[in-house]
This record gives C-alpha cells, structure tokens and sequence, in this order.
C-alpha cells in the first residue's frame, strides 16, 4: 500500500520529518518497505520557447537549441532529446537552478557553452508526465512562468507492507486512524457537503445476504466524463495509476483515500429498474474488463440487472458496462461483500483487483456510506450532474462483539507492568465504546477493526501503542533432550553413503505425481492422498512409492544416452490409511545398462 504524506495530513496533523513517520510506523509493527522522494522538488525552472534549432558542430547526435525566455531575452543550450521542435514551450532549467539536490553549472558540452538544460519530467521528478525526452508543455503557457507553480509539491511516498490481518490499513483514514491512536491527535474526516437526492435510485435485491451484507446505490445523471483535476491526477499517479477520466478516476480516488472500493456502472447498459446480487448459474458464462470470458460456477457473486449480469462482485465490471467517453449517466455502487465469497472466486479464476484484494481481507461495512457520500461529492463537483436519492439495502446490521477484560490480564498476558491510567488512554482511543468505571473493562471495537474480538486481541494492542520496548525481557530456562538414535535421520545416512559407496546418484524428485503414474506402477488412486490445489497438471497426489520418480529420471537419462545407471532415492512416501494421510520414509533404487559385477559391492556395516 502506498501512503502519500500529503495525503495523509489531509487526516491528521503531522510535523515529523519522513524518516521519524517511518519509524513510528515501523514502531507500530507496520512494515515500511521504501520512502520516495516526489512532486515538484525544483527551483528556477521557467517556461521558455524554441525559436531555432541548429546542428552541434562536433556532434551527429547533439542540437544548439536557441530559446525565447520572454522579454526578448534569449538563451542557448546544448539538448541531446530526440523530440526537440521549434515552436515548442518547454521547462528550461538555468544557471543556478536546483534540480532536487543538483545545483546547475555553467557547462561546456563538446566544446561549445550551454546555459542551462531544457528539462523532461523525470529530471523534475514528476510522477504522472513521464515521456521520452523534454516535457513539453501547453501552448498557452506565459513565457517565464515558473513551472514549479504548475505541479504539485515536493512530497514524500512511502510502500508499506500491509498484513492479511489489518485491511483497515488499506487506505490514508487507515493509516492515520493508527497514527491517532499512537500519537494521540484527533483524525479528522474530508469535508463534505451533502449532495440532495431528486428521485428514486434503482431498486435493489440482495439474494445472497451472506455474500453481500450491504449495497448501496445512487444515480447521478447528466454527468459529463470531464478529465480530472491536476490535484487528483498527482495523487493517483503517486499510488501507481494512470489517470483516465474523473468518472474513473473518482472511484478509485476515494478507494485509496477511505479504504472502500467502489464502482461506476454506464446506467445506459443496466436493463430495467433493479440491481440483483445473486450467485451465478452453473456454467453461466461472463465477460470482465478487458475482454476476457469466464465460466462462473454456482459460488461466484454477481451484481446483475434483470436480465443479465453486470460485474463480478467486488473483482471487476463486466465489459460492456463500463464507464465510456461519452457516459452521461451512471450508477455508483458502494458495497461490503464477504472476504471467503471474494477470496475464491479470484483464486479460481486467477484475476485480482485493488477492489478485490480490499473486500478478501475485509472492509469496513460503515464505511461503505462514507465513501457513497465522498464520491458523490466528487462525481458533482468535477462532472456536474443531478444525484438521486441513496438506496442502502443493510439486511442485519453488523455489531462486534463486546469484550470483557481486566488490566491484570493484559498484562500477564504481556508479561509487563503497564500502568492502568496507560491502558485506559490506549483503549480509549482505540474503542468505539469503552467502560472502565468497574473493575472488569468493556471494550467494543470500531467496525473497521473486526480483528479485535478477545482479550489478546487487546493484550496486542496494548503492547503496540505502549511500545514493545517498554515491555521487559526476562530470562527463560529450557532443557534440551536428544534421543538417542533419531529415526530418519541416522537411518537415511546410513542408506545414503552405503549407496554412493557402492557407485550409486543420489535424486532428489518432487513429491507430487499424477494419475496415470499411480495406475501404471499398480497403485490405487483412493489410497493415496490427493493434493486440493495442484502446482501443475500431473502433481495431483503425493506419491506413495519412489519408483514413478526414478523411472522418469532413467527416461531422462536415457534420452540423452546414458544407458548405464545406478539411481537411488531416499525420502518421504504418504498413503491415506483408514481416512487419515501417513508418511513413511523410503529408500528406493534402480540399475539400468551394462553394470560390472566387480563394482557393485554393499557394506555389511
């Protein structure tokens, strides 16, 4: 997950440089894999033309490159870029100017003086303009305008290495709800106007309360797919995306913004006046984004109109419902659907998403509101339009569950002393409802913190925010036993070095093999254990001889013309006895060719 410091402060108030963020994060137990420097990290940097472009004296590859800087003041510079023409406005970078931590100097280039450097995007440490060559910029441009005005800030990107365990930390309201708990600072939400709703929403039908434990949906029509705004545009890229249009371009917005994903459907290509998540039929076939066409089986979740489906449910829209260039109305979806429902439909079918890969850990069911009411905020502000009512379809509303502790507890379970005016503060903050007025302790966690259901739970939580440092390390004592002749270990030396003594090659095989491979060596498939998610065809059970393995190591051989072998294994063989898998250790050899007798000894040791 990326978290851009701007970003982030849009939530909390933060003053510490990125290196302390990182380690308070890393502090936290929240991997911090890199910290990128980017935005707008330059001074000195003007907007000038090309007026004239003339061949390097000493160079087949080099341009003397003449620029008007306005005021007709003039400059030259030696530019190598293949894309150089006149006429064109570009970011020229004098004498003086710093580019991140480089100073520009005067410089002599093969021989002939060059004032300053006309610049491309990657020189300026710009995240969304990459291109080959100079940067070119809009042509209506004032001459001399400082370019650093027209992109964002220098700012800072740090890749965190987010845990199954914590989805809520998929987001910057995520990260910075952490960091207010630690840093105990208030975490404030965007402001947001209410977008009044003139008319129905389409109807919605949940036939799988399991699968979708909430859906909510609004129109907004009359939108016009506008190009987003450079605000949003540097944020996205800094995430990793390449802007599209807003009326894409929002919905992943307030993804990485909230942590909730949400969806855009063209309301054109929606049939009827209903929404239906329903299973798909077996052997129902679908296409997604992209083009490509799957066989759905009967546990795969699908959002569908009244005669055919639209997405597949929190993985991805459907093809021909897509926002396009010319969309007018759309439908927004904003859901929570159950993590193992999601987790499987994208493990079969081997296709992911930064939707799907936030609905398997799981997100926030309240949150999903939040983000309908951000995205519809955003949809009116960038594309105009007119927002319906909000259709929230909430079958059973979630509650977790309340947990019962005392402070003594957690810190037998922490083996620390941490004083019960600390606890109190960490819980506090971390709650959405807490009691500590009785000797028992009530906790009830925030929706978007399902992990925190026991009382270790919290044992954890505590030891997080009060610091592990903090906790002592005492001294343990063990005692350490061997027996006195391991089996498997010993056994298998013995094997092993009395065969190579006799002139044998040790293999070592994979222990996966297929059917055909049972059945050819005499084996009964029932009796053997069969592997659930196979690496390949042909591994679908774990073998329960040796010998398939070295038959296909002699085939090997013998394809390549060494006729005259002395091949042995020694490993694990696994049978399925009585209904319950067994492994044995088994040594096992073959000899191929012509073997001289002389040769072929076994120790009698």
């Amino acid at each position: 997950m990326k978290i851009l410091y701007s970003w982030l402060k849009d939530f909390i108030e933060l003053d510490l440089a990125p290196e302390e963020l990182a380690k308070k994060l890393t502090d936290l137990g929240i991997e911090v894999a890199s910290i990128e420097k980017t935005g707008a990290d330059f001074e000195g940097v003007h907007v000038a033309q090309i007026i004239q472009i003339d061949n390097h004296p000493n160079s087949d590859h080099l341009h003397l490159v003449t620029l008007d800087r306005g005021n007709g003041v003039t400059q030259r510079v030696v530019c190598g870029a293949p894309n150089v023409a006149v006429g064109q406005k570009v970011p020229l970078a004098r004498v003086g100017a710093r580019l991140g931590k480089i100073v520009m100097k005067p410089a002599v280039i093969r021989g002939v003086e060059s004032e300053g450097m006309i610049c491309s995007s990657d020189e300026l440490g710009l995240t969304h303009t990459r291109a080959h060559g100079i940067l070119v910029l809009d042509e209506n441009l004032p001459l001399g305008t400082d370019v650093s005005t027209l992109y964002g800030k220098a700012d800072t990107v740090f890749e965190l290495e987010i845990t199954s365990n914590r989805p809520d930390l998929l987001s910057h309201l995520g990260v910075a709800r952490e960091l207010g708990v630690l840093l105990n600072k208030p975490v404030k939400l965007p402001a947001m106007k209410d977008i009044p709703g003139q008319g129905k929403a389409l109807d919605v039908e949940i036939q799988n309360a399991e699968g979708c434990g909430r859906y909510i949906g609004r129109i907004i029509r009359g939108v016009k797919n506008a190009e987003s705004p450079e605000w949003m545009k540097e944020r996205l890229a800094a995430m990793g995306l390449n802007p599209k249009n807003a009326l894409v371009d929002v919905t992943n917005y307030v993804m990485f913004e909230l942590g909730n994903p949400l969806h855009a459907f063209d309301l054109r290509e929606v049939e009827g006046s209903k929404v239906i998540v329903r299973n798909a039929a077996a052997g129902e076939k679908f296409t997604v984004l992209g083009g490509r066409e799957l066989e759905l089986t009967e546990n795969c979740l699908l959002i569908a109109d009244e005669k055919k489906a639209t997405a597949l449910a929190g993985i991805m829209g459907g093809q021909e419902s897509g926002i396009k260039e010319d969309t007018q109305d759309i439908f927004i979806e904003a859901a929570y659907f159950n993590p193992p429902t999601i987790n499987k439909t994208v493990k079969k079918f081997a296709i992911s998403s930064d939707s799907s890969q936030r609905f398997e850990r799981g997100t926030d069911i309240e949150g999903a509101m939040l983000a309908m009411r951000r995205a519809s905020e955003l949809f009116v502000q960038i594309c105009g339009g007119t927002a319906s009512e909000i259709n929230d379809v909430y079958p059973q509303k979630f509650e977790n569950k309340i947990v019962e502790f005392t402070p003594a507890q957690i810190n037998a379970i922490l083996g620390a002393n941490i004083p019960d005016e600390k606890l109190k503060d960490i819980f506090a903050r971390l709650a959405a409802q807490f009691d500590a007025s009785g000797s028992v302790w009530k906790f009830k966690a925030p929706t978007h913190r399902r992990d925190l259901n026991h009382k270790w739970d919290l044992a954890e939580e505590a030891a997080r925010f009060a610091g592990y440092d903090n906790i002592p390390v005492s001294a343990t004592r063990a005692h350490v036993t061997f027996a006195d002749n391991p089996k498997g270990i010993d056994l298998g030396k013995i094997y092993a070095n009395t065969l190579i003594g006799a002139g044998f090659c040790e293999c070592k095989n994979i222990d996966f093999v297929g059917e055909a491979d049972l059945k050819t060596m005499g084996a009964d498939p029932k009796f053997c254990i069969r592997v659930k998610n196979a690496l390949a065809q042909g591994w679908d059970y774990l073998r329960p001889t040796l010998l398939p393995s070295l038959i296909k190591n002699v085939e090997s051989n013998l394809r390549f013309g060494n006729a005259n072998l002395k091949l042995f294994e020694a490993s694990k063989t696994f049978q399925n006895m009585k209904g319950f898998p067994v492994e044995n250790y088994t040594v096992a050899g073959v000899l191929t060719g012509n073997l001289e007798e002389d040769k072929f000894f076994f120790s009698k040791d």
